[in-house]
């Protein structure tokens, strides 16, 4: 029974995009550790290097001390314990919405509340979705779940938007725009004010994930949603990036906080998230509005680093944040160029299909607040040895 499981297999590793686990431990500011060897680390997501903050573990504590380790049950039975609504409504009110519910995961979030909210039996209408094509996996997977049409208009194309939206104007249908913010692959924006421009022209929902801006743009680190969150159905943020710690959230209305948790299987059907947690989520919620310092660091860095590296003509997209992509061009090419950092004491794991399209593969530089000025400089020389010492590097040139 495994030899079409391995037949397949055997095909990723042919073509450069076998993936396998590798076990790391925390090192030095803004460093890990894997095989007793330290690297400086490029590929992770803890934007604030708020994982490892006194406050969020002192937090985590408190919290286990006061409910336990676990929920001990999803939260329509016994798992909603006192302070879990307490931290969504500090949530809300940090957010500017009405409301907000909290998940375990991003992914869940997205591939859950999505089939939810356009399910066609309630709405009384068929579905159509436009979609920008280079959204993360989790929101296409949850409209395929949802079973609605879908309509993807090209990455960040806005006309392209419209011209879709009018061409179904003449159908009755209930029609939905789902982006993200901040493109976690590319680094590049979405129009926000220019998607609720159309979401109100053409009577559409409005979902936004803000996953990547969140803790890192927008006013006092709410995302790139932040000024707009009246004006937005519903709002899509994760805790496992720059919040530091894990599970996921929706800010929305009163009305369709509790449609979600009548409706979203992937809230009624699991297990709250552990207590210790929630605690850590209570703590960055605190903490986020103060870190401009950090912020403006991290930002500076990317800024600083895509300046360096001009003079090799590396396409690095429309990256104006803290992820800014090498595209490369071919996995295998990728992982070379990976593996010449990993020689060179620095972590950047390659992007390879399906994470992003065929012929796309690329190093996703991503900046933390624990990178120095000595990080990113070490990460700058290992690019030029690497271009200089590569016969051939068109594939990676603009």
């Amino acid at each position: 029974m495994d030899t079409p499981y391995q037949k397949f297999t055997q095909g990723l590793k042919n073509k450069g995009e076998w993936r396998e686990l590798q076990p790391y431990s925390p090192s030095a500011s803004g460093q890990i550790r894997r095989d007793m060897e330290d690297f400086i680390n490029f590929s992770s997501n803890d934007y604030l290097n708020l994982s490892q903050s006194r406050e969020m573990r002192m937090r985590a504590i408190s919290f286990a001390q006061q409910f336990g380790c676990g929920s001990t049950a999803s939260r329509l039975v016994t798992g909603n314990l006192t302070a879990f609504e307490e931290i969504e409504h500090k949530l809300a009110n940090a957010i500017g919405k009405p409301s907000t519910l909290i998940f375990s995961s991003g992914y869940q979030t997205n591939s859950s509340v999505l089939p939810a909210l356009m399910d066609r039996h309630v709405l009384g209408l068929d579905v159509v979705v436009f979609a920008d094509r280079l959204n993360h996996n989790s929101l296409v997977t949850g409209v395929k779940l949802a079973g609605a049409e879908l309509r993807r208009y090209r990455h960040l194309d806005l006309n392209h938007l419209e011209d879709l939206l009018k061409k179904s104007m003449m159908r009755k249908i209930s029609r939905f725009i789902v982006s993200e913010t901040l493109f976690g692959m590319d680094g590049d924006r979405a129009n926000v004010p220019g998607l609720i421009a159309l979401a109100k022209k053409y009577n559409a929902f409005l979902y936004l994930d803000d996953a990547h801006a969140v803790g890192v743009l927008g006013q006092n680190g709410w995302g790139l949603t932040a000024q707009y969150a009246d004006q937005i159905d519903c709002i899509m943020g994760t805790f496992g990036k720059a919040f530091g710690s894990s599970g996921a959230y929706v800010a929305c209305s009163h009305v369709l906080r509790e449609y979600l948790i009548n409706r979203c299987p992937g809230f009624m059907f699991s297990t709250g998230l552990s207590p210790l947690i929630w605690g850590t989520i209570d703590a960055a919620i605190d903490m986020i509005p103060g870190l401009s310092v950090s912020r403006s660091k991290l930002l500076a860095n990317a800024d600083y680093f895509r300046s360096a590296i001009r003079p090799l003509q590396l396409e690095t997209m429309h990256s104006d944040a803290h992820i800014t992509p090498l595209i490369v061009g071919e996995a295998k090419d990728a992982m070379q160029l990976q593996k010449s950092l990993e020689h060179q004491g620095i972590l950047c794991m390659a992007i390879r299909p399906p994470t992003v399209p065929q012929g796309t593969s690329r190093l996703r530089i991503s900046m933390t607040a624990a990178h120095s000025t000595h990080h990113v400089d070490q990460l700058i020389q290992a690019l030029f040895r690497w271009c200089k010492h590569k016969p051939d590097i068109s594939n990676i040139a603009a």
